[in-house]
């Protein structure tokens, strides 16, 4: 791992933050005009991705896709000519064939892939076109148009990130056909008092109206009654106050139609009859309703669209995630791999030059500073290979009678052998376990290695270390407490994840891995990690871990 290396995942990082901010402006955005929202989707998708030429196609069963908005990066605004530009099924059998896959395609080199190759004498030539990558558009389960984006110049590899960004700008595309739809239900719901009972029985989208005074419900249609699981006959003994999951909502809700008329889209939670939540969006305004002033509110049900939206946010974290290992994880390779190979390469040198001119004391002592390094490279493999198995690896345990006190001992031999023998601490060893206990040799012995190991490596020079075991019950614990540089109060959280150093040990050679080992391990045995730290002072870290008798 080097500095491009790094240098590469800080930008992939870079990039996935940009698109998870575009995405998050463009759900904010108003959907209900149609093509003001679509025009603004293809604009920041051209702006977000580099790409020069974006557009949307609608689809139909007629052999034809239909250009509706194309956005020229190289104009800055939208290229009317292709507006209603017509491609047919004839003229162009395999990008057809490929788009009714339903799946994305994926032309690296438009004018070689199979898929479009067929447009490049009359369209990718002249526009000056290499790379292409278009993307299904669903509604109500349909597909019902494409997302074109056309890269012009050097030809383009489409990056995994690219499109699954991509896929979610159709979606973004899908919601905004879902809002202006829902508009225009609004808007010829509203149009005549006179038909609203007929336009409002008949409507997809739940609809209510009930008294301004007192909130008791006067009307619903079959949707309302489908959604809330209220049955038609009892529908005036409920309140909108039923059906608010925090009553507060209807308060803020009342109060935005005193003082504008109307409310739309408002986002909140509801309730049906049994008490089972339901995201939703609700537009509402004033109207006279059997001779009385009431409100009328349309309600939209987006429990799904929530839990897709909360996917997406958890995709990005989970992403964000993997882009932090990862820098961490080349930081620590590059830090500690450089080390002993300077020491290695050092020392090598050192003997090549001397040969037999040296006596055999500086001989030893070349040959052992080599033999450590290579120590410290084969402990620094040996974490990673440990941690570096699939997250949902379960190893085969293999439970026996073992004296704890002969494994301790044996991992403090391990952890002060690191320190000349000058500076090693003084350490407190007290095994209060009688006996031999049940349990995996080969994860107790990780756990503990790693617990007295960063005893050792962060304390300072004379300070003590003490170690105890003790059965409590059932349980196993295991306490082990140094007087070093402890770890600052607001990392504690942190100290467990892999590759993870805290800010005042970044300077210390280690892998980060050391306790992502040790909690992993107490993962396999149902075991558990208290860490209590005062910063400069003292760190103690408490392992439990329940015994098979």
């Amino acid at each position: 791992m080097n500095d491009k290396d790094e240098n590469i995942f800080r930008k992939k990082a870079e990039k996935i933050s940009a698109f998870r901010n575009v995405l998050i402006e463009l759900v904010k955005i108003d959907k209900s005009d149609y093509s003001h929202a679509i025009k603004k989707i293809l604009q920041m998708a051209s702006d977000s991705l580099e790409v020069e030429r974006v557009s949307y196609w609608s689809t139909g069963n007629n052999g034809k896709i239909v250009c509706e908005y194309l956005y020229d990066q190289r104009l800055g605004d939208f290229n009317e000519t292709y507006k209603g530009f017509v491609l047919k099924e004839t003229e162009f059998p395999k990008y057809f064939k490929a788009i009714k896959k339903n799946i994305p395609i994926i032309a690296d080199n438009a004018r070689e892939d199979e898929n479009t190759n067929e447009f490049t004498e009359n369209y990718l030539i002249p526009n000056n076109i290499t790379s292409m990558l278009d993307i299904p558009v669903w509604y109500k389960g349909n597909a019902v148009g494409v997302l074109c984006h056309e890269h012009t110049g050097e030809a383009r590899n489409w990056l995994i990130e690219e499109i699954d960004y991509a896929n979610s700008i159709a979606i973004m595309i899908s919601l905004a056909k879902e809002e202006s739809e829902r508009n225009k239900f609004e808007e010829e719901l509203y149009k005549s008092r006179e038909k609203f009972r007929l336009i409002a029985d008949n409507l997809p989208v739940p609809v209510i109206i009930s008294k301004i005074t007192d909130g008791n419900i006067m009307y619903g249609n079959d949707a309302f009654l489908e959604l809330s699981g209220i049955k038609k006959e009892n529908l005036t003994e409920f309140k909108m106050t039923d059906l608010y999951y925090d009553p507060n909502d209807r308060d803020e809700v009342i109060k935005l139609i005193r003082q504008f008329g109307q409310v739309k889209n408002f986002e909140l939670r509801a309730k049906k009859i049994t008490g089972e939540p339901v995201w939703v969006l609700i537009s509402n305004r004033i109207i006279e309703f059997e001779t009385e002033k009431a409100i009328a509110t349309g309600f939209y049900d987006i429990t799904e669209r929530k839990k897709a939206e909360d996917e997406i946010i958890k995709a990005f974290k989970r992403e964000k995630e993997l882009s932090d290992l990862k820098s961490r994880f080349v930081t620590m390779v590059s830090h500690e791999l450089r080390t002993p190979l300077t020491i290695i390469l050092s020392n090598k040198d050192f003997l090549k030059r001397n040969g037999v001119k040296i006596n055999e004391d500086k001989v030893d002592k070349s040959l052992n500073r080599i033999g450590e390094a290579v120590t410290r490279i084969e402990k620094l493999l040996n974490d990673v290979l440990i941690f570096g198995s699939d997250e949902n690896y379960n190893p085969l345990i293999h439970f026996e009678y073992i004296n704890l006190g002969e494994i301790i001992d044996a991992s403090v031999k391990k952890a002060v052998a690191t320190k000349p023998e000058n500076f090693r601490p003084e350490i407190n060893i007290e095994n209060n376990i009688k006996g031999e206990i049940y349990i995996d040799k080969q994860i107790i012995s990780e756990i503990l290695d790693n617990l007295v190991e960063n005893a050792v490596k962060f304390s300072r020079n004379g300070n003590k270390i003490s170690i105890k075991s003790e059965m409590s019950g059932t349980d196993l614990v295991i306490q082990v407490g140094d007087l070093g540089i402890g770890i600052p109060e607001n990392e504690i959280i942190k100290i467990t994840e892999p590759f993870y150093k805290a800010e005042n040990a970044k300077n210390i050679n280690g892998t980060g891995l050391g306790l992502a080992i040790v909690s992993r391990n107490l993962e396999i045995l149902n075991g558990s990690i208290d860490i209590q730290s005062v910063i400069d002072k003292e760190t103690n870290i408490k392992v439990t871990i329940p015994i098979k008798q």
